[in-house]
């Protein structure tokens, strides 16, 4: 168990002769190949209420959350003032006026309070109300090709075919006679479902799904092969692998700033002197490859000393691809797709490849599924 923002979650789940890489190489083959089972209660939820719950949001989220429909959900980025993203996650919409908002397990208190006081001090007009809902809902996930197999065996009154409850969708049913939100997100790039519970009642469903699943190769999994299955997809990390100068500039999101027309926290300091800067020298989050894991820098291929040109922000030895891959922030990065670096790692000198979107199933393909 570790500690990941004051919550203890387990790092793998290790069986007798294992090593901590076999565990993890384990986890994640099973969530590729089977159904995959993992606790993500720390993931913050915040409840917003009332007439003008949409127009706070939208205030809030660097995209549009007026456009947003009862039982749809969707992924935003929040910044501050400085224009810096500071959390990230996914909001639903359960209702007219009705939202929830998921943030990092990191960032679940300090968005509360972020909420509140634009809302007490600065937008007092507004009509709403915020309950910080966090550790009332327990979250187990199900991920993987035989996860809608499993969940249908919970006998849910729920149309789970893809052409009923697509990705990124929300519904609401029951179990054991209280409440269950369950979500079409994913973490891992594969097929997923998210079951917001009582937090009560979490043990209980946790075990009825691995009964459920036994059948199916059903495999807890841990932060560490969780990790590992978002790298390979190349999903963002906040706070990871950003930090107090990026801006969603930075990682590929001027096109949805684009077409939203109403004003956000932080959209002022998206312009001027600043974007410019940020634009040429700022890194970018980008894709890159290469056959060492644990280099810490990525500079350009010269004999030393060599400008620092960017920095690895997460790293893996990818089981499906053979190799390791990360994630790293390099200057102008969006710009030097298909480009060779070489990496300082302690000394000795490697070479990386800064490619394209995903490593694993670009297209999306098994998410949508």
């Amino acid at each position: 168990m570790e500690d990941h923002s004051g919550w203890l979650r387990p790092a793998y789940y290790l069986r007798p002769g294992e090593t901590e890489e076999q565990a993890v190489d384990r986890e994640v083959r099973a969530a590729r190949r089977a159904v995959a089972l993992f606790d993500s209660s720390s993931l913050g939820k915040i409840e917003v209420r009332g007439p003008d719950a949409a127009e706070f949001l939208n205030r809030l989220y660097v995209n549009n959350v007026k456009t947003l429909k009862p039982g749809c959900l969707r992924y935003g980025l929040m910044l501050n003032d400085n224009g810096i993203i500071i959390d990230d996650g996914v909001l639903a919409c359960l209702g007219e006026g009705h939202y929830l908002v998921n943030t990092s397990s990191a960032g679940a208190l300090n968005m509360h309070f972020w909420m509140e006081e634009w809302l007490q001090c600065e937008w007092r007009s507004l009509r709403v109300w915020i309950a910080q809902q966090t550790a009332q809902w327990a979250t187990l996930t199900l991920s993987g090709p035989q996860a809608r197999a499993v969940l249908r065996q919970l006998g849910l009154p729920l149309d789970l075919d893809v052409s009923a409850f697509g990705h990124m969708r929300i519904c609401e049913t029951a179990f054991e006679g209280e409440a269950l939100r369950v979500r079409r997100a994913s973490f891992t790039g594969e097929l997923s479902f998210e079951l917001d519970v009582a937090a009560d009642l979490s043990d209980i469903l946790w075990r009825r799904l691995i009964d459920l699943g036994a059948a199916h190769g059903i495999t807890p999994i841990g932060m560490e092969a969780l990790d590992v299955l978002r790298v390979e997809k190349g999903f963002l990390e906040v706070g990871a692998d950003t930090d107090g100068d990026t801006s969603p500039l930075d990682v590929g999101w001027g096109a949805a700033i684009g077409k939203k027309a109403e004003d956000f926290i932080g959209r002022r300091s998206l312009t001027g002197p600043r974007c410019d800067r940020t634009r040429v020298c700022s890194s970018s989050v980008c894709r890159l490859l290469t056959r060492a894991l644990g280099f810490p820098w990525v500079r350009t291929p010269s004999t030393p000393p060599a400008n620092v040109d960017g920095h690895v922000t997460s790293s893996c030895v990818s089981p499906h691809l053979g190799r390791s891959v990360a994630l790293a922030r390099v200057r102008r990065g969006m710009e030097r797709q298909g480009q060779t670096v070489s990496l300082d790692v302690a000394g000795q000198r490697l070479t990386a490849e800064i490619v394209r979107t995903a490593f694993y199933d670009p297209q999306g393909e098994r998410l949508n599924a």
